[in-house]
């Protein structure tokens, strides 16, 4: 409970953000000392109309330190913002120390960007080898694209034209299809990359 503080008679009304104000037996005088229980409200995250359970806090108090809210992840999406009461509400990044009421915030998502994973837990940058395009939730492997031997030339590509194939130098690939390397003979330079 909280003081209210003193009531000149033996009734009171809760302030904003308590409940259940009682005042006790007057004194001499005639004042009543009262108290109030604090009022707790819920915190509630939606994806649409998908309720979010993984997310906290999910209360909070007329008394609680500003809240920051959370970041939300979820496959091959990015988090954009928080809306509240409605997914066309206010975006809001925090409630405020001394706010009160059931607060409901929507989270409005993005496809992932082209050259990153978004995970359920993380955003990334694509890795080498690989290739991510608009939306992924996993790499893509460039040994997809073609023979054993692709590669990608930098983490963070973003579709598959930024695989290339990958030999040892002094050996190529007979065609786009191959798996192996064959020794380039006589007096053929082949540097790595070849095909």
């Amino acid at each position: 409970t909280a003081p209210l503080g003193i009531c000149g008679t033996a009734t009171a009304t809760a302030s904003s953000g308590y409940k259940d104000a009682t005042c006790g037996a007057p004194n001499a005088n005639g004042v009543s000392a009262c108290t109030a229980t604090i009022e707790t409200y819920t915190i509630t995250y939606y994806d649409g109309t998908t309720k979010i359970t993984t997310l906290t806090p999910t209360s909070y108090n007329v008394t609680t330190a500003t809240i920051t809210l959370p970041t939300y992840y979820k496959a091959g999406e990015k988090f954009v913002a928080w809306h509240s009461g409605s997914a066309s509400g206010t975006v809001t990044t925090q409630i405020t120390k001394g706010s009160t009421g059931n607060k409901t915030f929507y989270a409005e998502m993005t496809d992932c960007p082209a050259g990153s994973v978004c995970s359920a837990s993380d955003i990334t940058e694509c890795p080498a080898n690989s290739y991510c395009p608009l939306g992924s939730s996993i790499a893509i492997s460039c040994s997809t694209v073609g023979g054993g031997l692709y590669k990608s030339s930098d983490a963070g590509s973003d579709n598959a034209n930024n695989c290339f194939f990958a030999t040892t130098a002094g050996k190529y690939l007979a065609n786009a299809t191959d798996t192996a390397e064959t020794q380039c003979k006589g007096f053929v330079y082949c540097p790595s990359e070849t095909l």
